[in-house]
């Protein structure tokens, strides 16, 4: 009995106080990169992650798809502008797709790649650095990638040399897909990026569209 409560009592400082345990805490958190092309989804996802207590984002980096590079820019701007984030750093990427032609889903985000919300003007601008520089220089061995458009980037940082701890993205489907029966946008908008991500040798984990619309 002596014995047990000795080691209880050891055990009892673990609590610690004050700024001892905010370190413990920062260093638990978890630090990602969106690479992303807002859109709505994309949106949306920026917003979770900001407001997420576990997760620390890192920076923002760009890419073609729901709409043209120039207005997902300009719509990452405006949404971390909207939360009071505008430090949060966005880098632009890629204008099109590796091999094939740009197609931009207007269709489902409107013209400005945002319709609907009237967002204020964004005070920030893109860094100076491209959204390939931007992944190898930030997203090191302990940050998490967590892609939610279109591959393009990503492949093209992975053939830099980017070595994530892992890749967590958004793209894919299982049952049925939202641009032909099987295809999801993000992979169909660029299959040859995606293609090189998947055969990179990094770990990913696929959040396909059947999980994240819940058609299971």
């Amino acid at each position: 009995m002596g014995h047990r409560l000795e080691r209880r009592e050891r055990r009892r400082p673990s609590a610690e106080p004050g700024s001892a345990g905010r370190e413990r805490k920062a260093a638990e958190d978890v630090r990602i990169v969106v690479d992303c092309d807002p859109g709505h989804d994309d949106a949306i996802a920026l917003l979770l992650a900001l407001a997420s207590p576990e997760v620390e984002l890192l920076g923002v980096t760009t890419v073609h798809g729901n709409q043209t590079l120039e207005k997902t820019t300009e719509n990452a701007l405006r949404v971390l502008e909207l939360v009071g984030r505008s430090d949060v750093p966005v880098a632009r990427g890629a204008e099109r797709p590796l091999v094939r032609d740009l197609h931009v889903a207007a269709h489902v985000h409107g013209e400005s790649g945002l319709d609907g919300p009237e967002l204020p003007p964004a005070a920030a601008e893109p860094v100076e650095q491209d959204a390939v520089d931007f992944l190898v220089e930030h997203v090191t061995p302990d940050v998490v990638l967590v892609p939610v458009g279109p591959l393009t980037n990503v492949a093209l940082a992975l053939e830099r040399g980017l070595r994530p701890q892992r890749i967590v993205l958004m793209g894919g489907a299982i049952a049925e897909g939202n641009m032909t029966p099987a295809a999801e946008f993000n992979i169909w908008a660029d299959p040859e990026a995606a293609q090189r991500v998947f055969h990179a040798g990094v770990p990913v984990t696929m959040i396909g569209l059947d999980v994240s619309t819940g058609r299971f």
